[in-house]
């Protein structure tokens, strides 16, 4: 099937099926049907990790995180180094500024997205 494809994280990659592009938007936190708690300040990683992996060489993952107390420096390390040791560096990590009708009174804006894309 050609078009836009909707997987659950844990499929991503199964079957051999690869993507150029992951949106990955996840919630600050949820828990899911089967009684599991995702935490985004703890739990980044582990979303991120099979998307790296289910992307084409030269795929891109947009991603998304919506916690405030989380930096965006140290939010980009994070992924920058799980894709590394997913054995899938990253040919570039370009962070996206959130627009002017989205501010911040501290300065900290909730809202930290990035394209990652992997060599």
């Amino acid at each position: 099937a050609s078009g836009p494809q909707r997987a659950p994280a844990s499929s991503f990659g199964s079957a051999g099926r690869k993507f150029d592009l992951i949106v990955l938007d996840p919630p600050t936190w949820a828990t899911s049907s089967s009684g599991m708690t995702v935490d985004l300040v703890r739990d980044y990683p582990s979303l991120f990790k099979p998307a790296v992996l289910a992307l084409r060489p030269g795929g891109s993952v947009l991603a998304a995180n919506h916690v405030s107390a989380v930096d965006m420096e140290r939010w980009l390390e994070i992924l920058e180094r799980c894709a590394a040791k997913a054995g899938r560096p990253l040919a570039s990590l370009t962070p996206l500024t959130p627009e002017a009708d989205f501010p911040s009174l501290d300065g900290k804006h909730p809202l930290k997205m990035a394209i990652a894309t992997v060599a």
